[in-house]
């Protein structure tokens, strides 16, 4: 992956990749405009596979509510970081 590689990663379960969020702070599916939250996403069958601290981006997006013009979309900074499960 170089910096100009994007994936549409859904939560729903693309065969390139799906994710799954942990709530540390906060909870649900929706964050308040000014709430703080942190989460782990857990990236799954990313294709092609990131390195360990790489850096990426994570779009946040505004869901649209009736005629409200939705807000421009927030990007957060992070670093991959791969765990591995141990049985």
């Amino acid at each position: 992956m170089d910096e100009h590689t994007a994936i549409n990663c859904t939560g729903s379960g693309s065969p390139g990749c799906s994710w799954s969020a942990n709530w540390l702070i906060g909870s649900g599916d929706l964050v308040d405009p000014g709430e703080q939250v942190e989460i782990i996403v857990s990236l799954i069958n990313l294709t092609p596979v990131m390195a360990k601290d790489k850096e990426f981006t994570t779009q946040v997006q505004q869901r649209h509510r009736g005629n409200r013009k939705p807000e421009a979309p927030r990007r957060v900074k992070e670093k991959y970081k791969p765990t591995v499960d141990r049985d």
